[in-house]
């Protein structure tokens, strides 16, 4: 080849490198853009000249870059970017099959009037198209569509409760009386004393209207039951939850049927709660009073003890003959109470601990009765030793007094009688003639003491005591009437709600025990479901919602729900679009729904380098490239989308531009061997002349 031919060759060669180079210039800041680098190459031609030296510069085109471009961030969700390997599929209609297909690393879409996603040549963005509830893709492909702009209201149907309810709790209970243990708390929708926790969610009925539901758990008494991890048998302690559940304020109710629970926003149900909310503040004043009556009694009862204990000190046979017909008045009046809680508890039938906490009221009253018994024996036990000692017979009767002389012969015959020859007295007679004569020398004690040194002193205490028994009296009695107010009060309003318990959950172990017993596929023997329905006032079903449990724990830990939640929706317009990293469109609604779009697909060349432009960043596949591979992201050897970001252009600026200063330089270089060349013909025409 001449010196011509090859210098040409080198300049035709290097203007193609700067052609090249100057578009990796220009493309710079185009998004997804690959740069391009020139490729030379010595060949030898086969058919060689003449001269034998047949090399010069062969043209093989460039070589396109595949490696990853920077990611920024950007302000629209439809600004996509490759994180890792894998390119766009753009198709020129929506339909695949009747368009041609594209490839691009360029993310940069958006939506056009039918709603599908183009890019800026109006390409469509292809991938797999969502099922007709727009709920998931499906495997069917065409254009990526937005979900619709508006969706209407769906009526709830199933709910679910995820949360954990401390085992380490107590059962609520309340000190209903003054007296006794605390009895079982009954359950009250305001009062968070009443049950141990709950949970609330949202129902929608079809018209999209929000309903708010809470279930609430009372613990209650353990029970013994199978034990589910024993074949053979055996048993095991369970823990149990009372359920109760209100919606939109309505305690829900068994129905008439007992197979789910019902409310119903009508003036009789809200007049049936009012009521029973009624009753839930009256058993509380009721019980606060109790309570208050029987701080009362016992105060009473500490100053009628310590004026007694003032008075049996200065004169013990005096407070014997006080303390007597004390005793007698304070026991008919107990007898009094007893009957009347009796009375009280047939007329109203009161659950076991009720029953319990009367037993219990009737023993602090049967325990101070033995313990007035025992101050009278004492002192009756002092008068005895008097008389016999004839302490007051000598010093305070004459020792000729006829009551002296009458209780001494009665004393005597006493002592002489002989049971084995009773003659004609009997003990019974001879007691009665002793008790005469002891009441005698009572009645002479009296007057006596009154003109003593001290019958002030005596007449003070008496009088103290008296008042003092007075109060014991009074408050007692006001006692046992709260006590019984108190209990029955709380007996009417746990008959008002006793409809509402729902169920009972229970659990072994901290599991649901309804889990612990599966069939031969795995189900729960029992359900684990609740079924809740709302009517309106009309008694029209608003929504009926079945509430599934199975995840409800009692784990010795804080209590925590994880989540609690109905399906359904109210109608809502689309409010915005994301795209996930697998490439799902997921559209968001004004209420809180979401709805996918489609999902993009992904493809990957064995020789992407290959690949043809259609545009600086749009290509089409060719035989070297190889067959496209369709995938979705994040699966395989694709990479993962990133939303609101776009894949910046993978020039170096710095380097593009020495290569064009270099490439300026050669193709000087190449003019010059032209030059040369011309100079070497120009001599060799000139030698002829």
């Amino acid at each position: 080849m001449s010196a011509f031919n090859i210098g040409q060759a080198g300049l035709a060669a290097q203007a193609k490198a700067i052609e090249v180079t100057s578009k990796n210039v220009a493309n710079a800041s185009t998004v997804g853009y690959k740069s391009s680098e020139y490729e030379f190459v010595d060949q030898y031609f086969k058919a060689a000249d003449s001269s034998g030296n047949g090399a010069a510069v062969a043209d093989l085109g460039s070589r396109r870059s595949s490696s990853q471009g920077a990611l920024t961030s950007s302000g629209s969700a439809l600004d996509l970017a490759i994180q890792g390997k894998g390119m766009f599929v753009l198709n020129s209609e929506t339909n695949p099959d009747n368009g041609k297909t594209y490839y691009s690393r360029s993310g940069q879409f958006s939506v056009d009037k039918t709603g599908c996603v183009v890019n800026a040549n109006g390409l469509y963005l292809t991938g797999y198209q969502a099922n007709t509830t727009f709920s998931a893709a499906t495997a069917v492909v065409g254009a990526i569509k937005l979900p619709p702009s508006n969706v209407g209201a769906l009526g709830s149907t199933k709910a679910s409760l995820d949360l954990n309810l401390d085992g380490r709790q107590s059962a609520p209970k309340q000190q209903i009386t003054s007296d006794g243990d605390p009895v079982a708390r009954a359950f009250r929708p305001g009062d968070t004393t009443s049950y141990s926790s709950s949970a609330t969610f949202n129902a929608f009925d079809a018209s999209g209207t929000t309903h708010a539901v809470t279930v609430y758990f009372k613990k209650v008494e353990a029970i013994t039951v199978k034990n589910p991890d024993v074949v053979a048998g055996g048993t095991v302690t369970a823990q149990q939850y009372e359920v109760y559940m209100t919606a939109d304020g309505a305690t829900v109710r068994l129905n008439p049927a007992a197979t789910f629970g019902l409310a119903q926003t009508d003036d009789a149900s809200t007049a049936a709660t009012a009521a029973s909310e009624v009753l839930a503040k009256n058993a509380d004043t009721a019980a606060a009073a109790a309570l208050i009556k029987g701080r009362m009694y016992s105060a009473s009862v500490l100053g009628r003890d310590a004026a007694a204990a003032a008075l049996t000190t200065l004169s013990p046979v005096r407070a014997a003959l006080v303390l007597g017909p004390e005793l007698a008045s304070a026991t008919a009046a107990q007898a009094a109470a007893t009957t009347a809680l009796s009375t009280a508890q047939a007329a109203t039938p009161i659950d076991t601990a009720a029953v319990k906490a009367k037993k219990a009221a009737l023993d602090v009253s049967n325990a101070d009765q033995a313990q007035w018994q025992a101050k009278v024996d004492a002192a009756n036990a002092a008068i005895l030793s008097e008389f016999q000692a004839g302490g007051y017979a000598s010093t305070i009767l004459p020792a000729d007094d006829a009551t002296a002389t009458g209780l001494t012969t009665a004393q005597a015959a006493l002592a002489a009688f002989d049971p084995a020859n009773p003659g004609t007295d009997t003990l019974q007679s001879l007691t009665d003639t002793v008790n005469s004569a002891k009441a005698a020398l009572a009645g002479a004690i009296v007057a006596a003491a009154g003109t003593g040194p001290t019958s002030t002193k005596i007449e003070t205490d008496v009088n103290a005591f008296t008042d003092a028994q007075l109060q014991v009296n009074s408050s007692y009695a006001a006692k046992v009437a709260a006590d019984t107010d108190a209990l029955t009060t709380e007996a009417s309003y746990a008959k008002s709600v006793v409809l509402s318990n729902i169920g009972t959950l229970q659990f072994v172990g901290g599991k649901l025990l309804q889990t612990l017993n599966l069939d031969s596929s795995g189900k729960p023997t029992i359900p684990t479901d609740y079924t809740l329905a709302l009517n309106d006032k009309f008694g029209t079903q608003q929504f009926q919602v079945s509430i599934d449990m199975a995840k409800v724990g009692a784990f010795a830990s804080q209590t925590v729900v994880h989540s609690a939640s109905a399906d359904g929706y109210a109608s809502g317009q689309l409010s915005g679009i994301t795209v996930d990293a697998t490439g799902l469109l997921i559209g968001q609604y004004s209420n809180g729904h979401t709805m996918v779009g489609g999902q993009l697909m992904l493809a990957n060349f064995q020789a992407p380098e290959s690949l043809q432009e259609a545009s600086a960043n749009v290509f089409v596949e060719t035989q070297g490239s190889g067959t496209a591979v369709i995938g979705t992201a994040t699966t395989e050897a694709f990479g993962a989308i990133r939303s609101m970001q776009l894949e910046s252009s993978n020039i170096d600026m710095a380097d593009e531009l020495v290569k064009l200063m270099v490439q300026q330089r050669n193709y000087q270089a190449n003019s010059k061997s032209i030059q040369a060349a011309d100079t070497l013909l120009t001599t060799a025409i000139n030698l002829g002349r």
